[in-house]
This record gives structure tokens, sequence and C-alpha cells, in this order.
């Protein structure tokens, strides 16, 4: 068994792409989770996910094969959802299911040996408490804001509501690098602009 570099937690998507020419593509597999881990992968780094997944995708999760897969939890289904592109050029995710939230008991415990932990939820299903409970544990600890309000999120709570001031201050007190691009800090800050 290799030792992990890195563990990346959130959820592995069975997506369907809608493009605005009427073309249509999928389902594959998506997410920040998958298209991450793949690129450390490639580069040589022994990358550990942690996510559901149910067995609606079999010949899809083979496509991960470079990574370890010994904490992807079996579920009834995985995660599904359409991506819609815009004549404008935006984008927008509708969610059709969706496994269970990710907490910090599902993490088996060689994972938890590791050191650098990457978090990338789509939409909130990566529970907060986890964060917390790595950075207690001193660890190094990445997130994605895409699914903590931002561009994949669902409904966005932004920092005028105080569960999303809650979401984005657990965050910045729990974790050692924040990512988030124009359009997840547009949706979180809304009012502040």
């Amino acid at each position: 068994m290799n030792r992990i570099d890195i563990v990346v937690i959130g959820t592995l998507l069975k997506e369907v792409i809608y493009f605005t020419d009427g073309r249509v593509v999928g389902p594959v597999i998506g997410s920040p989770v998958a298209y991450s881990s793949v690129v450390m992968a490639a580069q040589g780094i022994n990358v550990g996910v942690v996510t559901f997944y149910g067995d609606d995708m079999p010949d899809i999760i083979g496509e991960l094969d470079v990574l370890d897969l010994r904490n992807v939890m079996p579920y009834e289904f995985t995660t599904a959802n359409r991506l819609i592109y815009r004549d404008n050029g935006d984008k927008y995710i509708e969610y059709i299911c969706r496994t269970p939230k990710i907490r910090y008991e599902d993490i088996c415990e060689d994972y938890l040996e590791c050191k650098f932990f990457k978090i990338c939820p789509m939409d909130y299903e990566v529970d907060l408490n986890l964060i917390k409970m790595l950075h207690v544990d001193g660890k190094v600890v990445f997130v994605d804001l895409g699914g903590y309000g931002g561009a994949t999120s669902d409904i966005r709570y932004s920092v005028d509501t105080q569960y999303g001031k809650n979401v984005i201050e657990t965050i910045c007190n729990n974790c050692t690098i924040v990512k988030a691009s124009a359009e997840d800090l547009a949706s979180i800050f809304q009012e502040t602009q």
C-alpha cells in the first residue's frame, strides 16, 4: 500500500453536459475531486479520495484507477447533475440526486495520517466540522469555495446571511489555503462588492 501524499474530499459527479448548440454529452465523471485528483496523480502525487459513489457508474470509475480509492464509500447511487451552458457563456448546475454529507468520521485511519487535505465540495456536502477537526489535528487544509456558496452551489448563501457568514468564518479560521474564482466571490460576497 502506497503512502498517501494528499487526501481529496468531496463528491464525484455523474454529469450530463448540455451545450447551447444542442449537443448532450454524458454521463461522464465530473467534479473538482475527479479533475484535481487525476491531475495531481499525473504529476506523481499519491492521491487518496474520500467520497460516496454508487454502482450506477461502474465503467466510469475505472477512469480514476490512478487514484487510491479505498475511502470511496459505497452508496445506492452517485450524485447526479446536469451542467447546462447558456448562450451568453454562463453555466449553471441542476442536481438530480445527492449522496450524504461527508463527515470527519468517514475518513479512514490511514488517510488521517496524511498531512495535506484538499476539500472541494460541489454543494456544501463536506461537513464544516470535518474542516475544523482536520485543523485541530494540525493538518494543512486547502478549501475550494466553489461548493460553499460559490459557482457550483445550488443555493448560494452569501456572507450577508448568518449561515453564509458562519461558513466563510469557519473555513477562514480553519484552513491554510482558500481558493475562489471571481464567480465564487461574486456569489459569496454579493453586497460587499
